[in-house]
């Protein structure tokens, strides 16, 4: 629903962009032009339009009747933008009552947890902190956002503290490596899928899986 929501304000905002650029400028009172000229280049973002639009406001008598016209495509994209945010929050109120389920059932019949503490927001940057490009793809970047694991762990945490559950905190960095061999993986050498090799022993594994494993033989758990 958020997706169509938010897929038909793109739609009306592009449609309002290019019925904007063939009006003539050239006599609109300059506060006014220089909101216009703020949206170029384009594609311009929504609330630059919302912007020209509050301006606009201001001069209402300058093509009255173009006014009018963009006034409704402002009041027609606020009701989609507050439907989207509404969805949006019941969305998120729902993923999140399913995983305070998930940590209790997770942490229930455990006499320890072990969290690997690797920065899972890191995962979803466009950029990573050292300025390259994050090599996962755009829709992985994506549904890792949507799936918000850190929160889950967030509550998993809260649950453990809560009952007297023991918790153990695994460096990230340390745990990988081939649960086999011990041996240091190279998982960026293959980003894009789950399944490796290992380069020294040959041992065929899932990423998550080995890293899992890897963790648990570091901090002795069984």
């Amino acid at each position: 629903m958020t997706d169509s929501l938010r897929g038909k304000r793109q739609g009306l905002r592009d449609a309002a962009l290019q019925w904007l650029m063939s009006l003539d400028w050239s006599g609109a009172p300059e506060p006014l032009a220089g909101k216009f000229r703020a949206i170029q280049p384009l594609p311009a973002a929504t609330s630059r339009l919302v912007d020209l639009a509050a301006e606009w406001s201001h001069h209402s008598e300058w093509h009255p009747e173009a006014y009018s016209q963009f006034e409704k495509w402002r009041r027609e994209d606020k009701r989609l933008r507050l439907w989207e945010r509404n969805q949006r929050d019941k969305i998120i109120r729902r993923r999140n009552d399913q995983y305070r389920q998930f940590a209790r059932d997770i942490v229930e019949d455990a006499s320890s947890i072990t969290i690997n503490v690797l920065d899972l927001s890191a995962l979803s940057r466009v950029d990573k902190p050292s300025g390259g490009e994050n090599p996962l793809p755009a829709a992985a970047r994506h549904y890792r956002t949507v799936a918000a694991i850190s929160i889950l762990r967030k509550f998993v945490i809260e649950r453990a503290q809560k009952v007297g559950t023991n918790i153990i905190f695994s460096d990230a960095a340390k745990d990988r490596v081939c649960h086999s061999c011990q041996k240091p993986v190279n998982y960026a050498a293959s980003p894009f899928t789950h399944q490796y090799v290992c380069e020294t022993c040959g041992a065929s594994f899932d990423k998550d899986l080995n890293s899992c494993r890897s963790m648990l033989m570091r901090v002795g758990t069984t």
